[in-house]
């Protein structure tokens, strides 16, 4: 992997850590995560004039790519409310890489060579070792979890192979966003309405920094997909939660527990295994 893409891998990470801290640090973190959605959506939707025309064959995937993140958007709320956020997100987090790289050497054809394997299960094993110093968490909250970390594995797998089947990342990304964003604002106003669009004019400056935040992250990680193998970057993505930790101590006056330090050195110590091999 050159070093080009390594860093905007985890330049990535370091955006997606970014607008998470603001959805924590809301009043509102279902509302507030929809916002980021939704205000991620007008954006793209205003630029995707400017780039080139898409394939119709990257259709199919750019629909199956928003329904499955709008119904993680959704379900992450609904998880929010049930379980503990230190247990939920390492599960989705560290999780999901887990699956994509099961998929893509199972089904994808994809090769990875034992160094690459090992670094990817150095990241994943460090990610869900938070859920040790998370507080109790009920059956429920624990396989919602597990089903969003499989609906994440999903999207990113569709994305991985619809970009391919794009004349324009650029575009690709964009229309992604695009219907996403637009389609998890329409299920929010007719589930709550007046509430969720008075949080939203209320707070739209963090609700679009944060959109442009998601937009870009994302967006470097489908490019860099179109670089690496689908496997690696997923789960080089996940120095998010190294940066997140990192955010939550420096920014959030939150207290390092050895759990977490521990989890942070690890997510480290595989990303520079990625690198190296």
């Amino acid at each position: 992997m050159s070093e080009v893409v390594f860093v905007v891998i985890v330049f990535a990470g370091l955006l997606h850590a970014v607008w998470n801290a603001a959805i924590k640090s809301s009043s509102s973190k279902i509302f507030t995560a929809i916002g980021v959605n939704s205000s991620a959506g007008i954006v793209s939707l205003l630029l995707v004039f400017f780039v080139p025309p898409l394939s119709f064959n990257a259709f199919p995937f750019i629909i199956a790519s928003a329904s499955l993140q709008i119904i993680y958007t959704l379900l992450t709320g609904k998880i929010y409310q049930v379980s503990e956020l230190s247990h939920a997100y390492p599960i989705m987090r560290g999780g999901a890489p887990l699956i994509v790289t099961i998929v893509s050497l199972l089904f994808m054809q994809q090769i990875l060579k034992t160094s690459e394997v090992t670094g990817i299960a150095v990241i994943c094993c460090s990610v869900l070792m938070l859920t040790l110093s998370a507080g109790k968490a009920g059956s429920k909250g624990t396989l919602l979890s597990a089903l969003n970390a499989l609906i994440i594995a999903g999207y990113t797998i569709i994305d991985s192979m619809g970009i391919r089947h794009s004349d324009s990342a650029l575009a690709y990304i964009l229309w992604v966003f695009a219907t996403t964003g637009l389609g998890v604002m329409a299920s929010a106003l007719l589930i709550r309405g007046e509430s969720f669009a008075r949080y939203y004019l209320a707070h739209w400056k963090l609700t679009f920094l944060g959109g442009v935040c998601t937009l870009s992250s994302y967006g470097l990680v489908l490019w860099a997909m179109t670089q690496a193998p689908v496997a690696i970057v997923s789960a080089l993505r996940e120095t998010s939660v190294f940066s997140g930790i990192a955010i939550s101590i420096l920014f959030l006056g939150e207290k390092p527990s050895r759990v977490r330090l521990l989890s942070a050195t690890g997510i480290a110590c595989g990303a520079i295994i990625l690198k190296l091999v």
